[in-house]
């Protein structure tokens, strides 16, 4: 699992006990423990957690842990590879509903995670694709399947 910070001027990762610093040349090992680092720093956040291998149930514990502790300020939201940490009323169910509330727009949304689940309930048309998990396929009212296609250069 690797867990990305940021301390407000720096974005920081850990994984495996190693802690990285995130440049435009990619993660660059780096000597600090994130934990010292987060102690350290006046105002320290966890932005997200990704994970491999689909391990979705130990993203739905750190889920709950979090919201147990956390959960009148944040809400979490997995999807395939991140455990999203945001705001309360923070999710793309709520920018779709501001934005129908403000243009009574028809809105059509799609998405294929748990962290799109908000989105696609709350647009007059919710579609998911054939790959997406079963959860998320009961919710749509429509799903695709897609062919990709390679462009001549």
């Amino acid at each position: 699992m690797f867990v990305h910070m940021c301390d407000g001027k720096n974005s920081y990762g850990c994984f495996n006990h190693q802690s990285f610093a995130h440049s435009d040349m990619g993660n660059i090992p780096i000597p600090d423990d994130y934990m010292t680092l987060m102690k350290e720093s006046p105002s320290f956040q966890i932005i997200s957690l990704n994970q491999e291998d689909n391990q979705i149930d130990q993203i739905n514990i750190i889920k709950k842990r979090i919201e147990d502790k956390y959960g009148d300020d944040v809400e979490c939201h997995p999807n395939l590879h991140f455990l999203d940490i945001v705001p309360n009323n923070c999710s793309k169910g709520s920018g779709v509903t501001y934005l129908k509330d403000k243009t009574n727009a028809i809105t059509y949304t799609i998405g294929d995670s748990w962290n799109d689940l908000s989105m696609i309930e709350a647009g007059d048309h919710g579609c998911t694709f054939n790959y997406a998990h079963d959860d998320i396929q009961e919710k749509a009212d429509h799903i695709y399947s897609y062919k990709l296609v390679a462009k001549n250069p």
